[in-house]
């Protein structure tokens, strides 16, 4: 149809350590596309969203709203990982009790704080085979956390109508492109500049999550400091060589370092100094890996998907399959932005937020999604 109607998504806001980003979502003529996306880099966020922090990420959503092409105002969030807790429970329910009071009886014996002071909520988990017993994802935050954030967004402009993880963000980022396909029992592991996000999805369902610092500019600081390497040139080389011992060719390393080595001298050297933090990495997985099991038992998790900035690291995916023993497929972006706009940036996780706010416009649109959260504690 000529001059179809626009339909756009609530803007999607993703806030990690050192940035934020946004992106909003597009459905004209049958076709789903990237209205708008933008980032900017700010202070780590401390504890809480507040003082000083609060202004730098005040002051960086105002300008990107007013740089960027977004339409409307309504804003589905993503609250930092470690403002919100997240723990695997079993138990039974009690006579005359439903899964909403277990829930909240559960969680007393799990939280550092009161419930009165907390929005909590849960995903229901396939881990229990008898009626009676019961398995739960508990996801808990503060609601001061929760107030500080939806007060951040009203006081840029913007109409907030959701927070959620950012593991749910990413999970439904990757579960739209399966594009309709079951998702298989595996690993998730999304590698970021400062931080690196772990899922364990059983049964089309999150099981485990798991957030470290450490991320891409860990491996970029081991280089500085060993190789005095810095800049565009560490990610040539980690784009072109990798960290795969004897696997250059003559053409990666000239287009990475413009000089000629012997061959495989430069892939050795970049193994040898990368082994011992990418190790840590994997001891990383194998502890979360080890923990499923001895939730899921008889069930086996033998594959991953590699997203993020890890995703581009050359034969990063060989390394962890060499070092836990599981598959891997390395997927570096899921949100189709321009290299040239924003290198090294993704979105995926802003993608998921979007793609939260324009599922009921968008029917046709092959995407199955997880239970919708916050849906047992009303926004204040």
């Amino acid at each position: 149809m000529i001059g179809a109607r626009a339909t756009y998504s609530a803007i999607g806001l993703d806030i990690v350590p050192d940035r934020i980003k946004l992106l909003q979502l597009k459905w004209q003529k049958g076709t789903l596309s990237i209205q708008e996306a933008a980032q900017a880099e700010v202070a780590p966020p401390a504890e809480k969203i507040d003082g000083q922090d609060r202004a730098g990420l005040s002051s960086a959503l105002r300008k990107l709203l007013v740089k960027g092409k977004f339409k409307g105002k309504q804003t589905i969030a993503a609250l930092p990982n470690h403002m919100i807790t997240t723990i695997p429970i079993r138990f039974s329910l009690k006579e005359g009790e439903d899964m909403d009071q277990a829930i909240l009886r559960e969680a007393n014996n799990y939280l550092s704080f009161p419930l009165e002071k907390g929005v909590i909520d849960y995903l229901n988990l396939p881990l229990s085979e008898q009626r009676s017993a019961k398995a739960a994802l508990l996801i808990a935050s503060r609601r001061e956390d929760i107030i500080s954030c939806l007060d951040l967004l009203r006081e840029v402009g913007l109409d907030p109508s959701v927070i959620e993880p950012r593991y749910c963000a990413l999970f439904r980022a990757v579960k739209w492109a399966r594009q309709g396909e079951r998702l298989p029992d595996q690993f998730i592991l999304s590698v970021e500049e400062n931080c690196t996000m772990f899922l364990t999805v059983v049964d089309e369902q999150i099981l485990v999550v798991r957030e470290i610092a450490w991320g891409t500019g860990a491996i970029r600081a081991r280089m500085g400091k060993i190789l005095g390497l810095a800049g565009e040139k560490v990610d040539r080389i980690l784009h072109t060589i990798g960290v795969d011992p004897g696997k250059s060719t003559r053409l990666d390393q000239e287009r990475a370092t413009g000089s000629f080595l012997d061959e495989g001298e430069l892939g050795q050297v970049i193994y040898e100094v990368l082994s011992p933090i990418l190790e840590e990495l994997c001891q990383e997985i194998q502890k979360v890996l080890s923990y499923c099991v001895s939730l899921i038992q008889q069930r086996v998790i033998d594959r991953a998907i590699l997203l993020g900035e890890g995703a581009k690291i050359r034969f990063l995916d060989r390394f962890i399959h060499q070092r836990t023993g599981i598959q891997v497929m390395a997927l570096p972006s899921i949100a189709p932005i321009g290299e040239s706009a924003y290198p090294n940036t993704f979105f995926d996780v802003a993608l998921g937020l979007a793609l939260r706010g324009i599922r009921e416009g968008v029917p046709s649109q092959p995407l199955i999604l997880h239970e919708d959260l916050l849906t047992h504690a009303r926004l204040p």
